[in-house]
């Protein structure tokens, strides 16, 4: 009967003990789940958005009965980042015939509202503008407006001047290759791959030494606004758990973007190419 008793008391015991181990599990979790939430919040919405801004000098403005030159034209050109061809086939391009200049002029937002980008023919007769029309129309343009020169920018806190390109503004190739390099199945995991962790496991003990890594792109995007690169257990726990959060507020276009803008893709200033000089492994 004792023995019984004490039995059953056991029981309780671990049942209690248990029920209280998942009650203090549960909200360790969730409080770790808010602490990671609010830290992305802080961090992604400073990183992504707090852009420079950007400072300029006096738009070139160009327009019929203008006194210039064919050598000064030219010469500005060149000082707003216009590149001389010998036929205008891209963005910040110009090409000189006889008194006759055509160029392709980069898009711009000014106070009035923003300025695509166009093919324009400038005509000079004696030492003046004659005329300004756009490829394709006989219309005139009655004042033709380059973009200004970049004085200067102004940053509140990270003193970087950093311009957000678009997701759709970068080469499909180029992203294309990016998954297949660093994540293949970065559409369809949540942030942490066991798959290629089991993976890169394996090759890891194979080989005697470190040769794989298991990180999803949104582990490396974490890596990569954190700024942390010692190679530690803790380390990788905490870039694992935020990117399963991180993947509950963004969805996969946002991580991809901001991975994009956090990684070293550099836009050339006279090409609308792209250059890729590193990416985070």
């Amino acid at each position: 009967m004792a023995k019984r008793t004490k039995l059953k008391l056991f029981r309780w015991l671990l049942i209690r003990v248990s029920l209280w181990t998942v009650v203090v599990g549960l909200l360790v979790a969730a409080g770790a789940f808010f602490w990671i939430d609010r830290t992305i919040q802080d961090k992604f919405s400073h990183r992504l958005w707090d852009l420079p801004v950007h400072i300029y000098s006096a738009p070139f403005e160009i327009y019929p009965g203008m006194s210039i030159s064919v050598e000064t034209l030219v010469r500005r050109l060149h000082g707003l980042g216009y590149r001389q061809v010998a036929s205008v086939a891209r963005v910040g391009e110009f090409a000189v015939d006889n008194q006759s200049v055509e160029l392709i002029t980069r898009p711009f937002g000014f106070w009035d509202g923003p300025q695509p980008s166009s093919t324009v023919n400038i005509r000079l007769v004696s030492g003046k503008i004659g005329s300004v029309t756009e490829r394709g129309s006989s219309s005139p343009i009655p004042i033709l407006r380059l973009r200004p020169q970049l004085i200067g920018s102004l940053s509140q806190s990270q003193h970087q001047d950093r311009y957000l390109v678009e997701l759709d503004e970068y080469p499909r190739l180029l992203l294309e290759t990016l998954l297949v390099v660093e994540d293949r199945r970065f559409l369809k995991h949540h942030g942490v791959d066991l798959w290629a962790v089991a993976r890169a496991g394996i090759a890891n003990v194979l080989a005697g030494r470190i040769v794989q890594g298991g990180s999803t792109l949104t582990q490396q995007l974490i890596k990569n606004v954190y700024g942390r690169d010692d190679l530690t257990f803790t380390r990788k726990i905490q870039e694992a758990a935020t990117a399963v959060v991180l993947e509950l507020r963004l969805d996969k276009r946002q991580i991809l973007q901001a991975y994009c803008s956090s990684s070293l893709i550099v836009r050339s200033r006279n090409s609308t190419s792209m250059k890729l000089h590193s990416l985070s492994a």
